[in-house]
């Protein structure tokens, strides 16, 4: 009887520890056949994962941005959050010129440098200069140098604030005389008192080349905006010592309107 209990028990040791082994071997195959160690698979599996990951620009969130209800010449700000998602640094930036009525803190003539996995915060100023019901502007970032491109779409419904009409002020250059006069219109949409308090050009501590002057509107063409409370005319007039590199500005038109301080109005000047 104890023979036979020994044998038994010798037995049931044999075949645990032959599922033992067998539970070793096997899992060693199959790991080293994931890893490409017996069918020589590693490479192949390690290129199409490095292929996967490679860089590539993203918007934490919505790339579209719905400011709702919003005001003529009242700027108002956003912020897109834009991530690498691959294993190399990108480099992006603006892709052409921005709508006049936006603004953002990148640089506008270099690339930013975006490590992997990293974010980076863009921050858009937005200024609408016309009543619009369904706003809707983008901000187009190229990635690199291919053809990889990512939009950011402002949205939004605008009433009036302050309109100015037309939205820029073009001059002709007209040396060695003063250029002809050309008349630009604000109109009021929220107080009967609109003043224009001071001019100034953006990026410049004098503008004494442009030369201005400020007048109610007409009551005609304030009874032509509907429902505007009050308005202005300015007349400017071309100077012929202005600066060769001011073609191209924005003005920076000052009221008494608490909210709305500053008229943001471009100038073009053409030879």
């Amino acid at each position: 009887m104890n023979m036979f209990v020994k044998m038994v028990v010798m037995a049931g040791l044999g075949v645990g520890l032959g599922l033992v082994g067998a539970y070793f071997f096997f899992n060693f195959q199959s790991a080293n056949t994931r890893e490409g160690f017996f069918d020589n698979q590693w490479a192949p599996k390690k290129t199409a994962a490095k292929s996967d990951a490679a860089p590539k620009l993203i918007v934490d969130g919505s790339p579209t941005f719905d400011l709702g209800a919003i005001q003529t010449s009242r700027q108002v700000e956003c912020e897109f959050i834009v991530r690498n998602i691959g294993n190399d640094a990108l480099e992006f930036g603006l892709a052409g010129k921005l709508p006049t009525v936006l603004r953002t803190d990148l640089p506008a003539d270099q690339q930013v440098r975006l490590p992997s996995q990293a974010t980076y915060p863009i921050t858009v100023y937005v200024t609408p200069a016309e009543i619009d019901s369904e706003f809707n502007k983008a901000i187009v970032l190229q990635v690199g140098s291919g053809n990889e491109r990512l939009i950011l779409t402002v949205t939004g419904k605008v009433s009036g604030g302050i309109v100015a009409i037309p939205t820029g002020v073009a001059l002709q250059n007209g040396q060695p005389e003063s250029s002809n006069p050309v008349q630009l219109n604000l109109f009021c949409w929220t107080a009967d008192n609109l003043e224009v308090t001071d001019i100034k050009v953006e990026g410049r501590s004098e503008a004494n080349w442009l030369k201005h002057s400020v007048q109610p509107v007409s009551s005609s063409l304030l009874a032509e905006q509907a429902s505007a409370k009050s308005g202005v005319t300015i007349t400017f007039e071309l100077t012929p010592n202005f600066p060769p590199d001011a073609h191209s500005s924005v003005l920076l038109i000052q009221t008494n309107q608490a909210e709305f301080p500053t008229v943001r109005v471009p100038l073009v000047i053409a030879n």
